[in-house]
């Protein structure tokens, strides 16, 4: 199956980002500065879901993105789902606070 998301740029410092970890984790935020894009490919994307009332949750990668924010990064690359994309990908529900460990199904 292709992935359904669309790759696109998200800005870490946007309003609509919502990071679901309280509170975050110094030491891995810390252990991935710098923010090196490359690691963000199609093996380790950051997935994000755009919600119905235009909110980007990041599902995975919130400590990378984390750390371009930090370092004041305004673009890094990121696998983008609707909430219906996310569900078909992961065969489990979208929940805006976060799933543990969200199977992705190949």
């Amino acid at each position: 199956m292709d992935e359904p998301g669309q790759w696109a740029s998200i800005d870490p410092a946007s309003e609509d980002i919502l990071f679901r970890e309280d509170p975050l984790s110094r030491t891995k935020i810390e252990a991935l500065k710098p923010f090196r894009p490359e690691l963000s490919n199609a093996s380790q994307p950051i997935r994000v879901v755009a919600t119905r009332e235009i909110k980007k949750v990041i599902m995975q990668g919130n400590h990378r993105v984390m750390a371009a924010l930090e370092q004041g990064l305004r673009s890094v690359p990121a696998l983008v789902y609707n909430e219906e994309q996310w569900e078909i990908l992961t065969e489990m529900a979208f929940v805006a606070r976060g799933t543990n460990n969200p199977r992705i199904v190949p």
